[in-house]
């Protein structure tokens, strides 16, 4: 038997260290060929708040694309890039289409945990719980709000994150912790009107006693909260709404509603514009408001940036 030479040992040995990386490049080649040769297509229009429309009944949630070839494709291209937002997007979208919920949610959860300030991570939520409202299945979405959560407390800094887990809450009638996430956004971005339209909307419909998902609990929990708050714009914007003069002057026809419902509506509403004058008097909103209680001609709208 021959005995191979020193020459012979240490091409071997270098052999055998290049396997690895031989085999490397080999598992990597189908998954760089997938990002060069398949191009996502762009996601759908997300959703802007507060309005957020599901699907219509029978109008199911899919993907432009054919699921079966895709998801290998995708799921090589996350390979790749782990943090491709839209490539993750479509992954969920299509184990959804696929009927293949736990990897469906598993896909959703790694969305959301990795990009809580993308407009994708809120649309697939919104997705998930629109298609489960058309089933017959319980719908238990406790496991999506608690992924917000840890979410928004990763990134507690982001008004995007926060307002995003904030629509997601909402969606998951998780109404107080929605507020919540709304008022911490909002401190760290005190001039943004959608913030402030969104949380006095919110805040309106919690505490409204014709919205029959609210119970009495929950409704006296957010009267106490909002009476409490120090923040006198958020306390006018519920004035407007109450008192008849939101923002888009779309009033509600007070023939729409019992006269005690409709007293007890302006009884808040001028509560509320009672506190927001002494948090500050020169609120503009308040002072209009104010003006026309007193019938008296209101102030001018303000011509710039406040």
């Amino acid at each position: 038997m021959a005995v191979a030479g020193p020459g012979r040992q240490a091409a071997d040995a270098a052999h055998r260290r290049g396997k690895p990386a031989l085999n490397f490049i080999l598992a990597a080649l189908p998954a760089a060929l997938a990002g060069a040769l398949f191009t996502l297509p762009p996601p759908p229009e997300p959703w802007r708040e507060p309005s957020i429309r599901p699907p219509a009944p029978n109008q199911a949630v899919r993907p432009p694309f054919s699921y079966e070839p895709e998801i290998p494709v995708i799921e090589a291209m996350l390979r790749l890039d782990p943090n491709d937002e839209r490539a993750r997007y479509w992954l969920v979208q299509l184990l959804a289409a696929k009927n293949d919920t736990a990897a469906a949610r598993e896909q959703l959860s790694l969305l959301i945990e990795r990009h809580p300030e993308s407009p994708l991570a809120v649309q697939a939520a919104g997705d998930w719980i629109a298609a489960l409202m058309q089933t017959q299945e319980e719908q238990d979405w406790s496991w999506l709000a608690g992924v917000w959560m840890r979410a928004a407390a990763r990134q507690s800094h982001s008004v995007a994150a926060l307002s995003n887990a904030a629509a997601a809450l909402e969606r998951c009638e998780r109404l107080l912790e929605a507020i919540a996430l709304l008022e911490r956004a909002r401190r760290h971005d005190p001039e943004n009107p959608e913030l402030l339209a969104r949380l006095a909307g919110l805040y309106v419909r919690v505490t409204n006693p014709r919205a029959p998902e609210i119970g009495p609990a929950l409704r006296r929990q957010a009267r106490r909260r909002l009476m409490s708050s120090s923040d006198s714009a958020l306390l006018a914007s519920v004035a407007q709404y109450l008192l008849q003069w939101p923002p888009g002057g779309l009033a509600p026809n007070p023939l729409m509603l019992p006269p005690t419902e409709l007293h007890a509506r302006e009884k808040d509403g001028r509560l509320y514009l009672r506190r927001a004058l002494r948090l500050d008097p020169t609120n503009p909103i308040a002072r209009r408001l104010k003006a026309r209680e007193q019938g008296k001609c209101p102030p001018p709208e303000p011509s710039g940036p406040r």
